[in-house]
């Protein structure tokens, strides 16, 4: 278990709306030198649902590289169960340490990513149905078994 706070950096866009993961470098390495216990890039702060699977795969890249194994870097995953996996490998293969498992039910409906309306989206915040537990349970399962074998 990491001892000290949980870094949740802010990934960083370029005005046109694509990923910046070369300045994501800046802020992981001073939250690790102030004393991080772990860093958790593209997932808490929200932005995990905006970022494609290559740039989930530069984030998790960028943030490993910077923390340089001073402090363990877990990746987000979530979404769809092929997608979550192929994530949890993603990261794991970019040098992730361990993951950040996201349920299914924190998207909010009406929300808008990079300019993109997620609207139509169901996905309950505080009455999740047991579709979406069975799947956040199986998420879970897998991402775990994908830490132990990597």
């Amino acid at each position: 278990m990491p001892d000290g706070v949980l870094f949740l950096p802010v990934t960083p866009f370029a005005p046109d709306g694509g990923l910046d993961p070369r300045t994501l470098d800046t802020p992981v390495r001073a939250g690790v030198t102030a004393g991080a216990g772990a860093v958790l890039p593209g997932c808490g702060t929200g932005e995990f649902r905006a970022l494609s699977p290559r740039e989930h795969s530069d984030v998790a890249r960028t943030a490993a590289t910077a923390a340089d194994g001073a402090v363990p870097v877990y990746a987000g995953v979530g979404g769809a169960l092929p997608t979550a996996v192929a994530l949890a490998e993603a990261a794991r293969d970019n040098g992730a340490d361990g993951l950040l498992l996201l349920p299914p039910y924190l998207v909010k409906a009406g929300v808008r990513l990079r300019g993109l309306d997620v609207g139509a989206v169901r996905a309950p915040l505080s009455d999740p149905t047991r579709e979406d537990l069975d799947e956040l349970s199986v998420l879970m399962e897998r991402g775990l078994e994908l830490v132990r074998n990597a």
